[in-house]
């Protein structure tokens, strides 16, 4: 979103460069020529420049209702997407606890089974799911992906543990593994704090709008 902001300022400070020319120019023209002495033939040229200005402004505007309409889109988007990631930040922070409780004190089987099943009711997202709100902010919603990639991963990883994996066949060894999942989910849970803040942000906005 910030980058295409300072597109539109830039391209609207260049039409408003223009229209101040223009009228200096007409300004100028019309305090020290003969508009008597004109031929004719040059009144076109006149007209063709007001034209272009006029032609520039509009397209501006064009520009800046098809800008405010994608924002729009991006922040209705973004408001129905924040239920689904304040769950899956909920679901991870009971994750971590186990998983903190589990590097004091290894409990098994059953305290993996528990975090899969907390990780399996996330719904995850998609590219596809996220593309509509990159008008925001891009780094934002690349972040939530990231996020989205981390949450896929623990859930291979946990999987492996409760199958059997052999690298895991000791209790200091899953000490060792829930220490650095915890550490892996508790980065992705400050990046869907980020991205509920981003998705608050465009609900209040909206709200704003419509009072």
């Amino acid at each position: 979103m910030e980058q295409k902001l300072w597109k539109l300022i830039g391209f609207g400070a260049l039409v408003l460069i223009l229209i101040i020319c223009t009228l200096v120019v007409i300004h100028w023209a019309v305090s020290f020529f003969d508009w008597a002495a004109l031929d004719k033939g040059d009144l076109p040229t006149w007209v063709g420049a007001t034209g272009t200005v006029g032609t520039l402004a509009g397209t501006l505007w064009i520009v800046n209702a098809a800008y405010r309409k994608e924002v729009t889109q991006a922040r209705l988007h973004a408001a129905g997407f924040m239920l689904r990631l304040v769950n899956a930040r909920g679901a991870i922070e009971r994750v971590c606890r186990s998983l903190h409780i589990d590097a004091q004190k290894d409990r098994g089987e059953a305290s993996i089974t528990i975090c899969v099943f907390d990780l399996d009711k996330i719904k995850l997202w998609t590219a596809t799911d996220l593309m509509p709100m990159a008008p925001l902010s891009s780094r934002k919603v690349g972040q939530l992906a990231e996020a989205g990639d981390q949450i896929a991963t623990a859930i291979r990883a946990l999987e492996m543990v409760r199958e059997g994996d052999d690298s895991l066949d000791t209790p200091e060894k899953r000490k060792e593994f829930a220490i650095r999942l915890h550490f892996l989910l508790s980065g992705t849970s400050r990046l869907l704090e980020d991205g509920i803040d981003l998705c608050d942000h465009a609900r209040r906005a909206l709200h704003m709008n419509s009072g």
